[in-house]
């Protein structure tokens, strides 16, 4: 009998999933030439994901305000490099826009990261 692992955190996504073009956008305070300044939305790095609906009842998606019924999501993106989420961002796609409500780290070591955003248009 083959000997299993003491857990198994190892998730696998097949390559040709990551198909959604997204950006993560940042408000930020911008100077105006006049000498004001102006509140400028910014993408701060764009990739691609998986988009995966959020489930009926899970217990930490309702105390967090996530519902499959608002048109909430879970973007999953590969980590690595210099471009890391936070919740200060918003996922930007198709012409939606989320709120980044949660940032799941999947895989040992880390290979991804599973968002949990609430549409908010």
């Amino acid at each position: 009998m083959p000997q299993s692992k003491p857990y198994k955190n190892k998730p696998d996504y097949d390559p040709g999933r990551f198909r959604y073009p997204i950006a993560f956008v940042k408000t930020t305070t911008v100077k105006n030439p006049s000498g004001g300044t102006s509140v400028t939305p910014v993408t701060v790095f764009s990739t691609k994901s998986i988009m995966l609906p959020v489930k009926d009842g899970a217990q930490a998606e309702i105390e967090l305000g996530a519902s499959n019924l608002n048109g909430d999501q879970y973007f999953v993106i590969r980590s690595g490099g210099s471009n890391t989420p936070d919740k200060a961002m918003r996922i930007e796609y198709d012409g939606k826009k989320y709120k980044i409500v949660a940032i799941i780290v999947q895989g040992q070591p880390q290979k991804y990261w599973k968002i949990l955003s609430i549409k908010t248009d």
